[in-house]
């Protein structure tokens, strides 16, 4: 009879168990979905970005034949429903509809209460949407073009007050960035929600706020606000005639929202490769993004490997803006 050694039978037995994990996870990810799979969106419902996360949920239902339930759980600028999904289990069945906010400014201006580590602690699957900001201001405010906005504002310093969405949100990164590449002083108003900061630019309380395009396309063409600048790459659809930041004479003063969807840190890649390329097919038909462009929204999906380059690169840009800027949590 052949004699074994110890170390051979426990090595056989190793690689017999490794295997064996092995086609159980790859015969799990090939079911994929096999039960509900919850999005979690970090913000109020009836929202865009929660209107956004309910169209893509009924495209990856109808695709993967399975219960897409969306999970509002609100607070903390995105961040408390993002760490239910951080500390879910890797396996899917938990993602989140993060952006700027949620997964990039928050932990940087609040490092002591930030819950997580958003290029640590999470998976990136796919960016989703991007959606341009535009300077508009109230009409008693006597500047046309945003070089009047400046020169105004450094014959007044600190008289002007522009208004944002929350601490954090983009709207405030886009005019501390401006603020910055111009030298200009605007005091900063944080309302709590756009709807409010709009209400009170309107009002004339504070008098310049960015915009989301849609938003102010709106109010500007109801005459009740003046467009400065968008502050974007490329000129917004809804206000084609207002020029960019750098068409403006301010190159570099660009600040797009986003959002994308991102799992649980630690899942498996072959899991990954799939939900990622479910998520651009899903949204990949014209009527999906029309119905994106509908709320102001443009299509903006990506590989996982293009998503995590993009988080870092911007949590690189912010951080320096709010460092910068001495942005502090209040």
């Amino acid at each position: 009879m052949k004699a074994y050694r110890i170390s051979d039978i426990t090595l056989k037995a190793a690689l017999t168990a490794l295997t064996l994990m092995q086609a159980q996870g790859l015969l799990a990810q090939e079911a994929y979905p096999n039960k509900p799979v919850r999005i979690v969106v970090p913000y109020a419902a009836g929202g865009t970005t929660d209107i956004a996360g309910r169209l893509l949920g009924q495209r990856l239902s109808a695709m993967w034949n399975q219960p897409v339930l969306i999970d509002n759980r609100v607070g903390a600028s995105g961040t408390l429903g993002s760490a239910f999904v951080a500390k879910s289990a890797p396996d899917g069945y938990n993602l989140v509809l993060g952006g700027g906010a949620s997964h990039g400014a928050y932990e940087l201006i609040y490092p002591d209460k930030a819950p997580y580590n958003s290029l640590r602690d999470f998976t990136p699957l796919s960016m989703l949407t991007s959606i341009r900001y535009v300077l508009v201001v109230n009409p008693a405010v006597a500047a046309r073009t945003a070089k009047d906005l400046v020169a105004l504002a450094k014959a007044q310093p600190g008289k002007l007050n522009y208004g944002s969405s929350a601490i954090g949100s983009a709207p405030q990164m886009a005019t501390e960035l401006f603020k910055l590449t111009t030298g200009t002083d605007i005091v900063h108003v944080p309302f709590n929600g756009a709807g409010p900061a709009m209400s009170a630019l309107l009002g004339n309380t504070i008098q310049v706020m960015f915009a989301s395009a849609p938003t102010a396309a709106e109010q500007v063409k109801a005459g009740k606000l003046r467009a400065l600048v968008t502050a974007s790459a490329a000129r917004a659809p809804q206000l084609p005639d207002v020029p960019t930041s750098a068409e403006a004479g301010f190159p570099g003063v660009e600040m797009d929202s986003w959002s994308g969807i991102l799992g649980p840190a630690g899942m498996a890649r072959a899991l990954v490769t799939r939900i990622s390329a479910d998520i651009r097919k899903s949204v990949e038909g014209d009527d999906t993004q029309a119905a994106f462009a509908k709320i102001g929204f443009d299509r903006n999906t990506s590989t996982p490997e293009a998503m995590a380059e993009f988080m870092r690169v911007e949590r690189e840009r912010v951080s320096r803006i709010v460092r910068e800027a001495g942005i502090k949590g209040e």
